[in-house]
């Protein structure tokens, strides 16, 4: 099974405006293991990362804005590239073990991360963005 999962939820849209849906319990195949919620701002061109947790699953989704993903496994050597927005609303799993990293690449950026854990700066480990060979996607 893949350490990199991506979903995609409902999107319920109106006139009035659209609900992105994340999570229901009626969907329990969906049911994703929550301990902290945050959001990150990440922005324009900026790349935030190369980050590997030891236990932290993450299940990241774009609030806001246009934010390319990053992931690479070291057990398999391989990349993948995702574009999370509301237009592509997605969660995308990323287990322990692999790293991660991401850029902004619209305006109003914000990540959404739904962690299995609550932070812990012992839990992690940090490389440069350079340590990853990893071929961004050139900004708009």
């Amino acid at each position: 099974m893949s350490k990199v999962i991506s979903l995609r939820p409902n999107v319920i849209k109106d006139n009035k405006g659209a609900v992105y849906k994340i999570m229901a319990v009626a969907s329990p195949e969906r049911a994703l293991n929550i301990a902290e919620v945050y959001y990150s701002e990440v922005k324009y061109g900026v790349i935030k990362g190369w980050k590997q947790h030891k236990r932290m699953t993450m299940n990241l989704s774009a609030a806001s804005g246009l934010i390319h993903i990053a992931t690479f496994d070291p057990k398999t050597n391989e990349t993948i590239g995702f574009d999370l927005s509301l237009n592509n609303h997605q969660i995308i799993t990323v287990k322990p073990g692999i790293w991660v990293a991401f850029r902004g690449d619209g305006e109003n950026n914000i990540l959404l991360n739904l962690a299995s854990i609550p932070h812990d700066p012992q839990e992690s480990l940090s490389l440069s963005i350079d340590s990853i060979d990893y071929n961004w996607p050139a900004l708009s």
